[in-house]
């Protein structure tokens, strides 16, 4: 498939340096309409209903329309238009990363690019520069809006924990009926709107040099993504903790107090390690590094500026001396983490037996407690999310819970347990769902024992399993039983 992808681009790069689609200057941006329908978090085997949303792309050389990755989560159908008329091209997704919020997509229909031309990339923007985001009006007409940028920093992610590079603009955008609107500097694009604060007039974008590095990604047709720094840090401001660190009066660095087994910084640093120096830049007490260009930012994009496979050099001062090592940078993917970010356009992993709904817990599942779910939602599920969802405290895969039972004559006397963390069934411990699996599957006693954290078990019995599970699917339609 990326191979069909990468060719197509070649073709339509091709067309776009004849002039075969020659247009006028500001003939770069669409309109995006997503029908989306996401898997129900809570019932699993159960879809969302149909919705829409709508976003402004931007082409770019190769055929590539640069849209939000949220703008395509969870798709069902997607179509684009362009300014000049109403008629609506079928598009696919070429590539996209929910992480860094980018996705790609494009059209088979030459037709669709006729009268379009691609945008080049700006340089990096700066500090108080002058900007135009680029809206396209209810009537068809494209608008420009100027704006300063405020701020250029490095912010969490989206959907939290990864962080990126970003810019905050001072602009005053009018209705917005799309998003993800074009950033431009001197006729280039330099960023795409993704968030905006209309009281404040404030918008966060998506800036180049992301673009540019997910671009120079792709353009050997696969895409490998952004790199993790693999450890978590505090600052190291209080004087006393420096002298018990044997650390001289010249030297800065932050203080390291988890390293994420399988990570960039696996074997490479330790808790407890001060980290001076991060690809030969030094790194203050406060976590920050100086950039040419943007000054003061986080030593978090000395790594998410690279690319996985990269090596970087690291300085520590571990048990008062100097070490100078080498790291190979990875990327963390949601199959890494122990209790994912996200899941969008697939199914959560779930079993259903005896009525026991057992399924993994993702954030997704935890958001399902209503909008303000990081208070709401179960107290132990939580302390997970907070303390170990890039990484298990333990051997196990996946945090695995009995999220509720579906009321039926094999499981009374259960039918209120809920959100329980399973722990071991029969005496196997449980790592993942498939562990589930196979303890029903594969276990020979008439009885099956569930024990969950705490001092509950539950009891089924596996001679009146295949019965009950039939008439449970039947009686409460649920079509899929198990998505493993």
């Amino acid at each position: 498939m990326k191979k069909s992808l990468f060719l197509s681009a070649l073709v339509m790069t091709m067309l776009f340096e004849t002039g075969r689609f020659a247009c006028s200057d500001d003939d770069f941006v669409v309109k995006i309409f997503s029908t989306y329908q996401g898997y129900n978090a809570y019932y699993p085997w159960e879809k969302n209903k149909f919705s829409e949303r709508t976003a402004f792309g931007t082409l770019l050389e190769g055929g590539y329309i640069l849209t939000t990755a949220d703008t395509v989560s969870d798709f069902a159908c997607i179509e684009m238009k362009k300014p000049a008329n109403e008629k609506k091209y079928p598009a696919s997704v070429a590539y996209v990363d929910y992480g860094c919020n980018i996705a790609l997509l494009k059209s088979e229909e030459s037709e669709f690019y006729e009268g379009l031309s691609p945008v080049l990339l700006s340089e990096s923007l700066l500090k108080d520069e002058e900007i135009q985001v680029v809206q396209i009006k209810s009537n068809n007409d494209i608008h420009y809006i100027a704006g300063t940028v405020e701020k250029v920093s490095i912010e969490e992610s989206y959907l939290g924990w990864d962080e990126y590079l970003s810019y905050l603009l001072s602009v005053k955008l009018e209705n917005r009926s799309h998003w993800a609107e074009p950033v431009m500097k001197e006729n280039r694009l330099a960023g795409i709107v993704t968030t905006y604060d209309s009281n404040r007039f404030l918008a966060t974008v998506i800036p180049v040099e992301r673009i540019r590095h997910f671009m120079s990604d792709i353009s050997d047709g696969s895409y490998d993504g952004f790199p993790d720094p693999g450890f978590y840090w505090e600052p190291l401001t209080n004087p006393f903790l420096k002298k018990y660190l044997d650390m001289a009066d010249d030297l800065t660095g932050v203080f390291v107090t988890r390293v994420v087994p399988e990570s960039s910084a696996d074997k490479i640093l330790q808790r407890g390690d001060v980290l001076l120096k991060a690809g030969g830049v030094v790194i203050d007490d406060k976590g920050y590094f100086a950039d040419k260009a943007h000054g003061k930012l986080s030593l978090t994009y000395l790594f998410t500026s690279r690319s996985p496979g990269e090596k970087i050099e690291i300085e520590i001062l571990r048990d008062g001396k100097r070490i100078v090592q080498e790291a190979v940078l990875k990327r963390f993917t949601p199959k890494d983490y122990f209790i994912p970010l996200y899941s969008y356009d697939e199914q959560s992993n779930y079993i259903i037996e005896g009525g026991f709904v057992i399924q993994e817990v993702t954030t997704e599942y935890l958001k399902t407690w209503g909008q303000d779910w990081q208070d709401e939602a179960n107290k132990k599920l939580l302390y997970y999310y907070n303390y170990f969802s890039r990484t298990s405290p333990d051997d196990r895969e996946n945090l695995i819970v009995l999220s509720f039972v579906i009321p039926d004559d094999i499981n009374i006397g259960y039918q209120n347990f809920r959100t329980m963390i399973v722990e071991n069934i029969n005496g196997r411990k449980v790592r993942s769902i498939a562990d589930v699996a196979r303890a029903f599957d594969e276990g020979e006693s008439r009885f099956i024992q569930i024990f969950f954290d705490g001092t509950k078990q539950a009891i089924l019995d596996r001679n009146q399993l295949k019965s009950a599970n039939e008439r449970i699917a039947r009686r409460y339609k649920i079509h899929k039983m198990r998505n493993l």
